[in-house]
């Protein structure tokens, strides 16, 4: 299932990317605060039952100073945690980037070769659906597609292919769709 398509950027979509990485920063924050937090109720509970009169500040600086490691394990580890962050992101970001591309060629009336997913990439039912897809469209595009003459009707009148085209909202005016509905094609103003 590997392909010969080498991964050469990292930032594939880099407002999806950005935006996952920005989540995980928040969770693991988040995650540590809590923890941190957790951990010093716990102490300072266990000081005060002791009977430390130690005020509430002074508690909470010794605490920090006690687990300063902590934040510092953390702050080494976030150029890692992000690095692979982006790698995880992109086994989603770029198959679905190169799709896209497929699919808007496919959108002109062109036909495309089978989708071949790298190594690690994710999403492998997709891929499968999406070139399950790609044969159907690729059965529909007329010879005319592929350098021969255009197909002519009963008169003998050849006409011209037409090709989808993207509409001002970026969407294609005609959609291929499966045999099984109605029509084989579907108006996107309908």
């Amino acid at each position: 299932m590997a392909s010969p398509f080498k991964r050469t950027r990292l930032w594939i979509n880099a407002a999806f990317q950005f935006r996952l990485l920005v989540r995980m920063g928040y969770y693991l924050i988040v995650a540590s605060l809590v923890v941190l937090q957790l951990a010093f109720v716990f102490e300072g509970f266990f000081q005060k039952i002791n009977g430390d009169q130690t005020p509430f500040g002074d508690l909470y600086l010794g605490f920090l100073q006690r687990h300063q490691f902590l934040i510092y394990g953390w702050i080494l580890l976030l150029p890692w945690l992000f690095y692979d962050g982006l790698k995880f992101s992109h086994r989603v970001a770029g198959p679905l980037y190169r799709c896209r591309k497929m699919m808007l060629e496919m959108a002109d009336g062109k036909t495309v070769p089978h989708f071949k997913p790298r190594k690690h990439d994710l999403l492998p039912e997709f891929f499968e659906a999406f070139n399950l897809l790609i044969t159907h469209c690729n059965s529909k595009v007329p010879a005319a597609g592929n350098g021969e003459h255009p197909p002519a009707d009963s008169n003998g009148t050849a006409h011209e292919k037409t090709t989808p085209s993207l509409n001002g909202n970026g969407a294609a005016d005609h959609v291929c769709v499966p045999d099984s509905h109605e029509h084989s094609e579907i108006s996107a103003g309908a």
